[in-house]
């Protein structure tokens, strides 16, 4: 949604005034700030023609002048002039630097000003030659960790996330819904097997008159640029910066194809020795007789798999992780589906840092067709988040059971998200939890520890008792930051053995844990429960990212935690 894209504009523009020696830029950067933390919770689309008023958008909290003209400004024309020239003055490439974790700001300008660092090359190029650790306010600690996030923020630097995609994805689908000279199309790669992030759209595309489809597709209303125009593929650069590629193939070899164009590269060379050891010859133009060359199937991608493996393979699961052993052996998993999440129990009210009400958020549960929503607002010392301390318990909880009590076609469940602190003990009174019908324990503080450290950290807060789930584990940020180690093995079998489920955090950003991580807590025993983490009645909407983890990590409908309603 545009809402994410101006937080992040917003976010910059506050990082670059938190650089800037000007007048007034600690508050120009707080206010941007502000903005940017306001927009990415809004729960509504400020594209909708309603919005576009300055006097109206000055109404949200936390967004003024100027922040609401470059709303404006960018919902015209894609972009904020302001923001541009700040990136064309600035002598490092702030928003590159910014995915290396554990460097703000006021380091890059350190950075800058000691060792004229202005992108990741020059970064590293400091890092290796131990440059940054003699830098008063780094050391070698820092060194280090900015040296691994720096591969982390390469392998990452390309990718977007899947719900940015989306929305591009659902406009391309429309425009070509209405061209007569295209009979078939699909998503295919990563998108169709549903992967966090996206590093291009591609379509597959039947047609009988190639050309005027080709032509169709170049001219899609917002291609910044075509990259190529050729009579079987095209390829276009959209002015949201991603590019999209078309291929078109005979309507006879749909099938086919489209099986060869999702499938990872490791699941399709397994699946073509396979064809190989049963005679066969399998391409994106069909499965082939070997000895006759003659076609044996191309039009079904069902059928293919059918044939070379005895049962259809999910998209989801085509990245050679056993899906193809498992076929053949008659033992792929039954998925789940969105109609097998009853409830979600991670969220937050307007009692911490949710923008809508615990009824606001209980009636979008109705319409979601949920039985259940369970509040959980943050408690303790999380002040950032507006978090419940114990003196406002009393309060919180009977707002909760008053609103069970009021909205009579869905249970609304109450409970807290708790920090586990660096010793691992629950940060808040144990007789005030042991009134909440269910504890969510989390890590917001001090992330940095040792492995061996964090993982002791986690298993006590496991092991108590009041404990009922594990948030957002690994607390990674998808493209800015890998989460913190500890030893998974130890922590998913204290969870199995303690009975404390595993969540899927289905915010886009989070998508935490990912789906190998639940793979392996699945097969340890480990129940997961799929939450939205929600801050407000849109974010409710983000489960089907979750439940694309859940289904890339093999989750049937027996994995999954219920709560007590």
């Amino acid at each position: 949604m545009v809402n994410q894209e101006i937080a992040e504009i917003f976010n910059n523009m506050s990082a670059y005034f938190e650089m800037s020696t000007e007048k007034n830029a600690f508050f120009k950067a707080r206010a941007y700030r502000v903005a940017a933390e306001t927009l990415g919770k809004f729960p509504y689309d400020l594209s909708l023609p309603e919005w576009q008023n300055l006097e109206k958008l000055k109404k949200i909290e936390g967004i003024g002048q100027s922040t609401g003209l470059h709303i404006i400004e960018y919902i015209k024309t894609k972009k904020v002039k302001e923001y541009e020239d700040m990136k064309a003055k600035s002598p490092v490439k702030l928003e590159e630097l910014l995915k290396v974790q554990g460097i703000g700001p006021k380091k890059i300008l350190k950075l800058y000003k000691e060792l004229k660092v202005t992108d990741i090359e020059s970064l590293k190029k400091a890092a290796e030659s131990n440059e940054i650790s003699k830098l008063e306010g780094f050391g070698d600690k820092s060194q280090g960790n900015i040296l691994e996030s720096i591969e982390f923020a390469i392998t990452n630097k390309d990718r977007k996330s899947i719900a940015l995609v989306e929305p591009e994805i659902q406009g391309i689908i429309e425009y070509l819904k209405r061209c007569s000279e295209i009979a078939k199309f699909e998503v295919v790669g990563s998108y169709r097997r549903r992967k966090e992030t996206v590093a291009d759209i591609d379509i597959l595309v039947a047609s009988s008159r190639p050309e005027d489809a080709m032509s169709y597709f170049v001219n899609f209303p917002k291609t910044e640029k075509i990259l190529g125009h050729g009579d079987t593929k095209s390829s276009i650069w959209l002015d949201s910066k991603i590019q999209v590629d078309i291929r078109i193939i005979p309507l006879e070899s749909f099938g086919s194809a489209l099986q060869y164009f999702t499938g990872s590269v490791e699941h399709n060379v397994k699946l073509r020795n396979i064809a190989i050891s049963k005679g066969y010859k399998l391409s994106e133009y069909g499965l082939f007789n070997r000895k006759t060359n003659k076609v044996v199937e191309s039009k079904s991608e069902k059928k293919i798999y059918e044939i070379l493996v005895s049962n259809y393979v999910e998209p989801e699961l085509r990245e050679d992780k056993g899906e193809l052993d498992s076929a053949i052996k008659n033992s792929l998993p039954h998925l789940i589906t969105l109609d097998d999440i009853k409830g979600d129990i991670q969220m937050h009210s307007t009692f911490s840092d949710g923008v809508n009400s615990i009824e606001e958020m209980a009636q979008k549960g109705i319409e979601l067709g949920y039985k259940y929503i369970g509040i959980s607002d943050h408690f303790g010392k999380l002040k950032i988040a507006g978090a419940i301390d114990e003196s406002e318990f009393d309060e919180y909880l009977e707002a909760v059971r008053e609103a069970d009590s009021k909205v009579k076609a869905i249970k609304i469940l109450a409970g807290g998200e708790v920090e586990i602190d660096a010793d691992g003990n629950l940060e808040f009174a144990e007789e005030k939890l042991k009134k909440l019908d269910f504890v969510v324990a989390a890590i917001h503080f001090k992330t940095g520890m040792e492995s061996d450290l964090m993982t002791k950290r986690i298993i006590k807060a496991v092991q108590n008792p009041l404990t009922t789930f594990l948030a957002h584990p690994t607390n990674r940020l998808i493209g800015q930051r890998p989460g913190y180690e500890f030893d998974y093995n130890q922590v998913f079998k204290e969870a199995k053995e303690n009975n404390v489920a595993l969540e899927i955090n289905s915010q886009p950003l989070r998508l935490d844990l990912n789906d190998s991580h639940v793979k392996a807590a699945s097969e340890m025993g480990c129940k997961i429960v799929i939450n939205t983490d929600a801050h407000s009645v849109h974010e409710m909407e983000y489960m089907k990212y979750g439940l694309d983890v859940a289904r890339r990590g093999w989750i049937e409908k027996k994995g999954l935690f219920y709560p007590n309603t």
